[in-house]
């Protein structure tokens, strides 16, 4: 009897030490998975140059639309927005969320992404969820794509050239008072297309397809400037951020949005502050290295989807 308990002890320990086991290493390898998000990534995590877009962009193009077709996707990442604001501008830019109010507010790690970034992500990864309503979303692989979303106008309240008088849901930069309606400028849009966790919803109170307020504000003596914008859905999970479904994600709050309108942002923030502003962005656009960058964007992130009937010789020539 005391044989088969200490055997009986003995196995039970093999069978739910070495589950475990597994249980953490597929763990492990999931998360990975889920941070890179795709088959390849390239990265410039420990260095401070930036990616050399135009010559990664032409080598994959190459690639999907030649012979062998080893690629048959990539997506560019940009660089976080307000470290892009830093570099042009200075003073160390923060851009905040918040319902309308005011309050709550959080501070958000902004960055755009290429319309082909779901097609070129690892879909198990991505969890859409809190859609706008109302709004024909494009299927990848069977699921909405938000992604692709952020590059259609469909849905958008157009404001033609009101204003809101009391600054609750947006204003613009400008310093006149809210009588002066010709003191504002109206992009063409209006509105800001984002995508934030699911974990920001109970914290922020917001949802798919409600209308938040942006603000850029540097620790200098510009004004705030503030952006309307429209969330067009909350997902669980998106590969390649820290999207969660927990509250605690505000403490490292990312969000996503399209290069033309950030684009348009740090342009319109340049047009509409201080003269400095737009001098120091002028030049800023100007200098080679940043017109060879789409939107004059740099990207620190690329992801990569390969065919899938490559043998590992042909991926090689890839990575």
């Amino acid at each position: 009897m005391k044989t088969s308990m200490l055997f009986t002890i003995a196995l039970a320990y093999l069978v739910f030490g070495g589950s475990s086991l597994l249980l953490i290493g597929n763990l492990i390898v999931g998360f990975v998975k889920n941070f890179l998000g795709a088959d390849v990534v390239v990265a410039s995590v420990l260095s401070d140059n930036d990616l050399p877009e135009s010559q990664l962009r032409n080598f994959l193009n190459a690639e999907i639309n030649g012979n062998t077709a080893r690629v048959e996707n990539f997506a560019f990442r940009g660089t976080e927005l307000s470290d892009y604001f830093n570099d042009i501008f200075g003073g160390g830019p923060s851009f905040t969320l918040s319902s309308g109010g005011d309050f709550p507010e959080n501070e958000v790690n902004l960055y755009a992404v290429e319309e082909s970034y779901i097609e070129t992500s690892l879909i198990d990864f991505y969890i859409p969820k809190y859609p706008q309503d109302g709004f024909n979303y494009e299927k990848t692989r069977g699921k909405d794509d938000y992604i692709k979303s952020l590059y259609s106008d469909e849905g958008l309240s157009q404001y033609a050239k009101d204003i809101d008088p009391f600054n609750v849901e947006s204003r613009n930069l400008s310093d006149t008072t809210s009588d002066d309606v010709s003191g504002y400028l109206y992009d063409p849009t209006q509105q800001v297309k984002i995508i934030l966790p699911e974990g920001i919803r109970d914290v922020l109170s917001i949802s798919g397809g409600d209308n938040i307020k942006l603000t850029v504000e540097r620790g200098v003596n510009d004004s705030p400037y503030v952006f309307r914008n429209i969330v067009r859905g909350m997902p669980q999970k998106v590969p390649g951020f820290f999207f969660l479904s927990y509250k605690q994600v505000r403490f490292f709050l990312q969000g996503i949005c399209n290069f033309q309108q950030a684009f348009e942002m740090t342009y319109l923030y340049a047009r509409y502050t201080t003269n400095s502003n737009w001098n120091t962005y002028s030049d800023y656009i100007a200098k080679e290295e940043n017109i060879a960058n789409s939107f004059f964007i740099p990207k620190d992130r690329l992801l990569i989807r390969l065919n899938e009937d490559l043998d590992d010789d042909e991926r090689d020539i890839i990575v």
